[in-house]
């Protein structure tokens, strides 16, 4: 999200080495590792993704319908 923080190291989709870590402090990798497997762990079905990049994201849930929408910002 900050492109002018930058670090030369790519993120690992791997959540244990990331987060086991201590070293690590990329909290967006962090977070893009974790968030899927957390939701898969606690049976959600991931059926789509919009990870990375330096834009914010809106997104909206419907607790009734279970429907998710997302608005991607500028």
């Amino acid at each position: 999200m900050f492109s002018k923080i930058t670090d030369t190291q790519p993120c690992t989709q791997k959540h244990g080495k990331c987060l086991e870590s201590l070293s690590c402090k990329k909290v967006s990798c962090k977070n893009a590792s974790i968030g899927p497997y957390l939701l898969q762990k606690n049976g959600f079905t991931i059926t789509n993704h919009d990870l990375g990049g330096t834009q914010h994201r809106k997104v909206i849930f419907d607790v009734w319908s279970g429907d998710v929408w997302l608005r991607r910002g500028n």
